[in-house]
């Protein structure tokens, strides 16, 4: 067994670093105040030293962390970040097994957590992608049995005479699971979320957008009750809408927003006189303002650039009533042999080249209701 021993670390003071037969490892560090007792840390430089080593060389302490190499923390985002192992001895210092297991700890910054899934939900699709991939050899780890918050990941049985260079060296069967994790993770998301991409003129972006963020409250006077989420990639709009009763069914919201995106272009919704609910009144203010917004930036376009012929195509876009689906990617039409009710008394899918919709547009302004 190489001796192991620890001594001041002359860069970094108030530190003790581990030596591996009188070499010390600067990038490493001792402490007695381990969450399973004495710990030694490994990283960087150390690295290259301790790989030849066997784990049973290591385990001079209660436990021992290799922060794995070529890291990259991102304070929004999850990794495989350390791999740790304790000491397999009982209080008598009695060696109680020839393996340990080697733990691959995923590291995060909860503050900044900015993802779409929770924290539980990442731990759920680490069993699952594990599950379905048995070929990893992977487990899944929790410190704590009843909670992944005190730290989670995965973990491999090793032999304790296993060179250490060999467990760093998985970290290429980790980032395959990785990948395989946060594809699950989009997978899920799917199922559970509407998303649609837009490219909409920079002219009306704004007014776009702000007609895509009302469609929650459209939703709300239907009766279903949905969070949205819009955000800008690849100069796209990425429009997000997830329902918060999974009973609902995204099938309700794709056909109410198919909807709502023809409302601009269709004179009787404005014109309906015969309801004087709040939440028509407020739908066709919202038309209005869309309207209004795409009328004003085509007179500036007008304006500025009437003899530039590049800017005709935009400018004949910008029409007083606009089909908000333009901005939707072209899709070809899907023919339906029958007419099958999507939202009882209001729409119907029925057999047609594009126009695939049958809108009875007065019911739906009498079904949109407010309660107060």
């Amino acid at each position: 067994m190489r001796e192991l021993t620890v001594e001041d670390n002359p860069e970094r003071a108030g530190e003790q670093c581990i030596s591996v037969a009188g070499e010390r490892l600067v990038d490493s560090r001792f402490s007695t105040n381990g969450p399973d007792g004495s710990l030694a840390r490994y990283w960087g430089t150390a690295l290259r030293r301790i790989e030849s080593l066997s784990i049973l060389n290591l385990l001079c302490t209660d436990s021992v962390e290799i922060e794995l190499p070529d890291l990259e923390k991102d304070l929004l985002d999850w990794e495989f970040a350390y791999c740790q192992f304790n000491r397999p001895w009982n209080e008598e210092g009695t060696l109680t097994s020839d393996t340990v297991p080697c733990a691959f700890r995923i590291e995060y910054d909860l503050e900044f957590w900015d993802r779409p899934y929770s924290i539980a939900n990442l731990a759920t699709a680490i069993e699952v992608v594990l599950a379905a991939n048995p070929e990893l050899q992977f487990r899944y780890w929790q410190y704590d049995t009843n909670t992944c918050i005190e730290g989670f990941g995965v973990s491999v049985l090793a032999s304790l005479n296993r060179r250490v260079g060999e467990i760093i060296a998985l970290r290429a069967d980790l980032s395959r699971l990785r990948k395989l994790v946060k594809d699950e993770l989009a997978a899920e998301e799917d199922r559970r979320t509407l998303v649609r991409r837009f490219s909409f003129p920079a002219s009306i972006r704004s007014a776009c957008e702000q007609y895509l963020i009302y469609f929650v409250q459209f939703l709300r006077d239907l009766g279903i009750e949905a969070d949205v989420e819009m955000k800008e990639e690849a100069a796209q709009v990425l429009f997000s809408v997830a329902p918060k009763d999974t009973a609902e069914g995204l099938e309700r919201i794709r056909e109410a927003l198919e909807v709502y995106l023809q409302l601009p272009i269709r004179p009787e919704v404005m014109v309906s006189e015969s309801h004087h609910d709040v939440a028509v009144s407020q739908l066709q203010a919202n038309i209005l303002h869309l309207q209004s917004q795409i009328t004003l930036a085509k007179a500036i376009l007008q304006v500025k650039d009437a003899t530039i012929a590049a800017r005709e195509e935009q400018i004949s876009t910008l029409r007083e009533r606009i089909d908000m689906r333009e901005f939707l990617p072209r899709r070809a039409a899907i023919p339906t042999p029958d007419t099958e009710p999507i939202i009882d008394g209001v729409v119907a899918v029925k057999q047609y080249d594009f126009k695939f919709l049958q809108v009875n547009f007065p019911e739906l302004l009498r079904k949109l209701k407010r309660k107060w």
